[in-house]
């Protein structure tokens, strides 16, 4: 089954600059079938190098900028910037996470507005958590970080941090099929689903519950879909967050009882660990009480 890999890892280990070989006349055979494997996969690997060389170039020109910025900042200011351009060259370094947490929390007047500049800059390109945390402390309520907090929730590179700030402060005009599906899926707890391994998932609705205010509707129209089609993950999740919809609301649940009814009629795989007909019938359990 593994004939190709193992036939091309024989020619490498053996057949490469060995003196002795004597492959005969007969074309094609393992020579012309291997070489041209190899130079497609060292041309990838060359490709790759060059990609990896091009991106640490410019992670060190984002630290350059970044320290020629603080120049003319406090001797604080410039630990934080320090710390900034160690995460990004260093990728995962948790002093650094640490640090800069600290800072932000004890030190928030140290973050002038040129580091905030380089932060609403730097957080999204970098795809941090970390660093999206910090805006949150240390700078306040606006259009930018607003923006910054709905990408961090669509795409789940901040949706836990995203979703605190939008549970405050989110508006109607947000809602849109990403962001209803992140705060549905980030409402459920993660327990044993699939979702746990895609979506940063700790049962929190509150994000869920402010906009369900802001445009009951609107939610439950998706959250009907999820229940109706989909993955069953998908279904198991949407029936936590009509749980917690109830919960806050239970006048709600005569309207979202034909979609939980609809969610127990899919044939789940029997091995399946999300079980969504035993959460939905839970749910529904709940609204006929």
């Amino acid at each position: 089954m593994e004939l190709e890999a193992t036939a091309l890892g024989f020619y490498e280990d053996n057949c490469i600059g060995c003196t002795d070989r004597a492959p005969g006349n007969r074309v094609p055979n393992l020579s012309t079938w291997a070489e041209p494997l190899l130079a497609e996969r060292a041309e990838r690997q060359q490709a790759w190098e060059e990609a990896q060389r091009a991106e640490l170039a410019e992670r060190q020109k984002r630290a350059d900028h970044r320290t020629f910025v603080a120049r003319a900042l406090s001797a604080t200011s410039q630990e934080i910037v320090a710390l900034i351009n160690g995460i990004e060259l260093e990728q995962g370094v948790t002093d650094a996470y640490e640090s800069l947490r600290d800072h932000a929390r004890l030190a928030p007047d140290a973050f002038t507005d040129d580091i905030k500049t380089l932060l609403y800059a730097d957080t999204p390109l970098l795809r941090s958590s970390v660093l999206l945390e910090v805006l949150l402390t240390v700078d306040t309520p606006g259009p930018q970080l607003h923006e910054l907090c709905l990408d961090a929730v669509r795409e789940n590179w901040g949706l836990t941090e995203g979703c605190r700030y939008l549970s405050e402060h989110g508006l109607e005009t947000d809602l849109d099929e990403a962001l209803l599906d992140a705060i549905v899926f980030h409402a459920a707890p993660e327990d044993r689903m699939m979702h746990a391994m895609m979506f940063e998932t700790s049962g929190e609705p509150a994000a869920l519950l402010h906009y369900h205010s802001l445009a009951p509707d609107t939610v439950e129209d998706r959250v009907e879909v999820l229940l109706r089609h989909g993955h069953s993950w998908r279904r198991a999740a949407a029936a936590a967050a009509c749980r917690a919809l109830l919960a806050a609301n239970p006048a709600r649940g005569e309207r979202l009882l034909p979609a939980l009814l609809d969610g127990l009629r899919h044939e789940d795989d029997l091995y399946d660990q999300d079980r969504p007909a035993g959460k939905i019938a839970s749910v529904v359990a709940v609204v006929l009480q």
